[in-house]
């Protein structure tokens, strides 16, 4: 129930208890516009600790007046400028143009400032806090997130190794490239999210019948996506039953007429364990399932990352073996022909350079989100067109698909940046 209050002067107020983000935002926008101070956050939607301030200084002023509010009061803190916040300019003004090319310049401005190395800080100040810990954001729960105490020690060398990948992840090449702390805040804060803390690529998780169906509407099959072949095509294509003729169901699914396997229902009668499903397995819907630091899905994806193997000029031995393995194939064949094991080789073992990459191919193909300037005004700007790339919000826009995720995001870095300021 909302608590009105009504006081001369004012046709519209009402405080006390806030049910949604829309009328939080009424409130702010009040408070805001006669001087009180909201802090970074601005005009949010959310009942945190500064709005609960000068929603408290407010009413302390009103009892004060007998309940007479003019249209404009004294403000009892300093006017900030929306959004942006003191903090954030002093951290723009200090530290704006601070540019790292590798994890030890990382851990070592942290080090600087706080004493830590940055896992170690953000464990210990950021991890389960604020907008990192469990909580309703805009009507959707979420877990928290953090670095995981357990295993702390193999979590900082996953965080160094990613690090050390900078120029694979924002230039897509293995030389040398520089990137400002906001570029760093933004993909570690999807990073950390993404993979728990642990820094270590994930597959996605899933059934079979998850992975080709809708479960009841809430997801697009990947059986029909746009970016895959349909199992039907596959088990009629003789390039993709040569390569896998010996899995368990090959007979089953061979040159098969039904349209079920055109469809997002899986079928009941076949296994939904890709461990037993031999063949079944090796189909799009689930080969070419989500992989990585940030996930990447689909075959169209995955034909992006072939180039950088070919091309390859490194000493993993692990893409070298599959330089070598595939440099006489189409990319046609490379991803009928391939299997789960050879795309969670790549991943997994290969020093992380190759996540990394799929790292630079997914943000470049979304308007290089992560090319972030340090300029207050694009840094706080909250827009889903192309125009808004540069800022917190759209890289969390566009790795997420909401708007909710954006401002999510935007929120967890201003969070570090307050911390450290």
């Amino acid at each position: 129930m909302i608590t009105i209050y009504n006081y001369p002067e004012i046709n519209e107020q009402y405080f006390g208890e806030l049910n949604t983000n829309q009328e939080v935002r009424k409130v702010q926008r009040f408070l805001q516009a006669r001087g009180y101070d909201l802090g970074s956050y601005g005009v949010d939607g959310d009942l945190g600790q500064k709005t609960k301030k000068a929603l408290y200084d407010y009413f302390k002023v009103q009892i004060n007046r007998g309940g007479h509010v003019p249209s404009q009061v004294t403000p009892t803190n300093p006017s900030v400028t929306p959004i942006s916040g003191y903090k954030l300019d002093r951290f723009i003004a200090a530290h704006g143009f601070k540019t790292f090319s590798n994890s030890n310049q990382i851990n070592a401005f942290f080090v600087q400032l706080t004493g830590k190395d940055f896992c170690t800080w953000f464990k210990d100040q950021i991890g389960y806090k604020g907008f990192w810990g469990n909580i309703t954001f805009e009507g959707r729960s979420r877990h928290g997130r953090s670095i995981p105490r357990s295993n702390f020690a193999t979590h900082q060398d996953n965080f160094n190794r990613v690090w050390d990948n900078i120029a694979l992840i924002f230039n897509g090449n293995l030389g040398n490239h520089s990137i400002n702390i906001f570029q760093f805040f933004a993909l570690v804060s999807i990073i950390i999210n993404e993979t728990g803390g642990t820094f270590t690529p994930i597959s996605e998780r899933g059934t079979l019948a998850y992975t080709f169906g809708t479960n009841n509407g809430r997801k697009s099959s990947y059986n029909t996506a746009g970016g895959n072949v349909n199992a039907r095509a596959l088990f009629r294509d003789q390039v993709f039953l040569n390569a896998h003729r010996g899995l368990a169901y090959y007979n089953q699914v061979a040159n098969t007429t039904s349209s079920v396997w055109a469809g997002t229902q899986y079928p009941s009668s076949y296994p939904t364990d890709p461990s037993v499903a031999g063949i079944i397995a090796e189909a799009d819907f689930y080969k070419f399932r989500g992989r990585g630091l940030i996930q990447s899905t689909f075959r169209s994806t995955y034909s992006r990352l072939i180039d950088f193997i070919r091309t390859y000029s490194g000493t993993n031995s692990t893409l070298l073996s599959y330089k070598n393995r595939w440099h006489s194939l189409n990319d046609s064949v490379i991803l009928s022909t391939s299997r789960n094991t050879d795309w969670d080789a790549l991943f997994l073992n290969s020093n992380l350079e190759f996540p990394c990459y799929a790292i630079y191919n997914f943000q470049h193909r979304r308007n290089d989100f992560l090319n972030i300037l340090p300029t207050k005004s694009k840094l706080i700007q909250e827009s889903t067109v192309r125009s808004g790339s540069g800022s917190l919000f759209y890289v969390g826009y566009r790795v997420g698909g909401s708007q909710r995720y954006g401002r999510l995001l935007k929120k967890r870095v201003i969070q570090m940046i307050e911390t450290l300021a």
